[in-house]
């Protein structure tokens, strides 16, 4: 399997959506998982982020996995990355075709709200 240049083990976290019981807000499972990736310092392209997120963007990251993003119109809950001590939530995929055979995809590593 092919793997982005500098790849490295890491752990995520996925959560199931919350289902409604009762009229109460029941959360749903977690799953973890390890996934390789390749984690970057972020450079000029968080400007084309929403305004609102530009200063918790700490990190890109390359993997061949499929792992799910912030999406305002799903109650799918983004995954999370343990990285550095921190977890962050994953934002903005965008697939590249560099790492031939296999595509990859680029994510924002969200930090929390400070």
């Amino acid at each position: 399997m092919s793997e982005p240049l500098g790849a490295s083990s890491y752990n995520v976290r996925r959560f199931d959506p919350n289902t409604v019981v009762g009229f109460k807000s029941v959360k749903g499972s977690i799953t973890t998982f390890d996934i390789r990736a390749s984690i970057q310092p972020v450079g000029r392209e968080v400007f084309d982020l929403p305004e609102g997120l530009r200063s918790r963007v700490e990190f890109k990251m390359y993997t061949t996995f499929t792992l799910h993003v912030v999406n305002n119109m799903s109650s799918q809950a983004s995954d999370e990355l343990f990285y550095d001590g921190q977890w962050y939530e994953l934002m903005k995929a965008e697939t590249h075709n560099a790492f031939a055979p296999l595509p990859h995809t680029k994510f924002y590593l969200i930090g929390p709200q400070v």
